[in-house]
């Protein structure tokens, strides 16, 4: 038995990878031969050139076997890479190489160069339903016009994005779907990895928190400067998120959708009562504007309205809710506290198909505001009618609607709070399927 580990060396050449090898998967022996890919071919890649880059450096990392591309001859991997040609802003490319022997390594062109990110790094291919996908990691910090090309521009310099490149056959030829965002968000996941169990493919995530043990509390140093003056992140703190399942979106073989992780449901350890009778954020015994049944809440017209759905919980929780919006947002606050009236919203906006994260903070003596942290396209089916599903978990929220992921949110969390339905200039009725808190 042959274990072999590639990892990334940035000492000699600038980035290059380095291999490992075992016979027992215990003890690991460095290659004599390291670094075994570095300075990749001048014809496609920046290779010896790199003095002209950017960076200053050859571009040679995260290095990732394509299983199904390789024979009983060749090994295949791709990784991430630089053209070394043209504008410094979009040199960006997945690089390919080959090898018989996991030591000695051919370069060959670029697995997919489209001329339009500076760095796409973290690469991955992984079989999909009918289609392969590519996908990678770029951050606006990895160039800033890339989100100019696809009409997603970014919202602060914090914010991560994973795209991907759909292609028939594990080398290619690969090209952008309409829309290739799998994820996008302030500190959403930072890398991936797809693995296929029990016939489907499952997505795992990292993802960072925020250094802050209070959601209202301001850092003291936030990432990318003003960029988010109430936030701050601790980069080196991260952990992995639940694994959720990925499909190819339904008719749309070229769009992909990650789903609700319904193995999370198995670690349920209780529920939380409807609180009865209706409170909200005003002094008025009976609001003219919402009104409640059991876990049914009727709203009209409202302003800025909060109606609690549970008592004071430090528990990590899934909130689903069926819903019918006619005008307006709808949400939920979580770790609410109406004696300081803070809280972290989620709201949708069918009509506008986008999702919002929100701080609700208090305004004046008696009032509210909604602070917007984070604006997300709908990109799955929404419509007046549809069904919600909110995560939270100590450091981020995963919001589903229709069982299909709409965003991620990373924040500190409070040590206790409230669930309360929002209401924000909204017409329509919400039915709580269920509070349920997750055993940790």
């Amino acid at each position: 038995m042959r274990g072999c580990i590639y990892a990334q060396d940035g000492s000699t050449y600038g980035n290059s990878i380095n291999l490992a090898e075992s016979s027992d998967l215990l003890k690991w022996q460095n290659s004599p031969k390291n670094p075994v890919l570095s300075l990749p071919d001048s014809r496609w890649y920046d290779g010896a050139t790199y003095k002209d880059s950017l960076w200053k450096r050859s571009s040679c990392r995260d290095v990732s076997v394509i299983d199904h591309a390789c024979t009983e001859e060749w090994v295949y991997c791709c990784f991430a890479a630089d053209t070394g040609r043209g504008d410094y802003y979009r040199r960006g490319c997945i690089g390919l190489a080959r090898s018989k022997n996991l030591t000695d390594w051919e370069y060959l062109p670029p697995l997919f160069s489209p001329g339009m990110y500076m760095m796409m790094v973290v690469p991955q291919v992984c079989s999909i339903g009918s289609r392969w996908f590519l996908t990678w990691l770029h951050c606006p910090w990895y160039g800033f016009r890339t989100d100019e090309d696809l009409g997603h521009r970014a919202y602060t310099s914090g914010e991560t994005m994973i795209h991907y490149a759909v292609a028939d056959k594990p080398l290619g030829p690969y090209w952008l779907p309409d829309d290739p965002t799998l994820f996008r968000g302030l500190m959403s996941p930072y890398v991936i990895y797809l693995v296929h169990d029990e016939g489907q493919v499952m997505l795992i995530p990292t993802i960072f928190k925020q250094e802050e043990k209070s959601f209202c509390n301001p850092g003291p140093v936030p990432i990318g400067a003003g960029d988010v003056p109430r936030l701050s992140f601790e980069r080196e703190r991260f952990g992995i998120g639940p694994s959720m399942p990925v499909r190819q979106a339904a008719n749309k073989p070229e769009k992909l959708e990650v789903c609700f992780p319904a193995r999370l449901r198995g670690y349920i350890s209780g529920s939380l009562a409807v609180v009865d009778p209706l409170r909200v954020n005003t002094p008025e015994a009976q609001p003219k504007d919402v009104a409640k049944r059991g876990n049914q809440v009727t709203f009209t017209n409202t302003s800025l309205r909060l109606a609690e759905l549970s008592e004071t919980t430090p528990c990590d929780l899934i909130a689903d809710l069926k819903c019918r919006v006619e005008t307006g947002r709808l949400g939920l606050v979580v770790q609410y506290d109406p004696d300081s009236r803070y809280g972290c919203a989620v709201l949708l906006d069918p009509k506008r198909k986008e999702l919002q994260f929100a701080e609700l903070a208090p305004m004046y003596a008696q009032g509210m505001i909604l602070e917007v942290l984070e604006r997300h396209k709908v990109t799955s089916s929404i419509g007046t009618y549809f069904e919600t599903s909110v995560v939270c978990s100590r450091d981020y929220q995963l919001v589903f609607v229709n069982d299909v992921l709409v965003g991620t949110f990373s924040f500190a969390r409070r040590d206790a709070g409230r669930v309360a339905l929002v209401m924000e200039n909204a017409t329509g009725q919400c039915i709580v399927g269920g509070i349920q808190t997750l055993s940790p």
